[in-house]
């Protein structure tokens, strides 16, 4: 194998690579470390061509033992990388994106992005138990616009009731 002529295709994606989502490119670098600085080029690259979304965007990214569990039984993908991966897109997209990791308790990311962003969320907690009721209140004091939390929904505490319209409720007009 030419890993020169390799890490050239990656980083030219050509062939409806521009694509391609976050995930895959994680599933790569799982298989292929070698090409690790190429798909994370390409990843960001596919990400700046993607509609930015405006405004503040906080992202709780679960990070509890379950998460750990593979997305099916024939992927090595868990779903934590699959998390890893909407956060590295919000993170790409987002005109201000605050990204935290919760288990038993919740913390702010450092500002990283692609792999390196991956590598954060992953290592930002221990994985332990699922507080997401927690983490929700920790991050609802900072002003945002729109709070995502990308979890498996094995929630140990009570989440608090939304402050704005929730995800699949609608504005009733008076």
């Amino acid at each position: 194998m030419d890993a020169q002529l390799v890490r050239k295709a990656i980083l030219a994606r050509k062939g409806g690579a521009d694509k391609i989502l976050p995930f895959r490119y994680l599933a790569a670098a799982g298989y292929a470390k070698q090409f690790e600085p190429q798909l994370d080029t390409a990843m960001q690259a596919a990400l700046k061509e993607l509609p930015q979304l405006t405004s503040t965007t906080i992202l709780l990214v679960d990070n509890s033992g379950s998460m750990a569990a593979p997305l099916s039984r024939k992927s090595d993908m868990t779903h934590a990388d699959a998390a890893a991966g909407v956060a590295i897109v919000a993170r790409g997209v987002c005109e201000s994106a605050r990204i935290f990791a919760f288990s038993d308790n919740c913390v702010e990311v450092p500002p990283r992005t692609g792999m390196a962003l991956r590598d954060a969320v992953h290592t930002a907690t221990r994985m332990g138990g699922t507080q997401l009721g927690a983490a929700v209140t920790v991050v609802s004091k900072p002003p945002h616009d729109r709070l995502i939390a990308i979890t498996d929904e094995q929630s140990a505490d009570r989440v608090p009731e939304p402050k704005g319209l929730a995800h699949g409720q609608r504005r009733v007009q008076p």
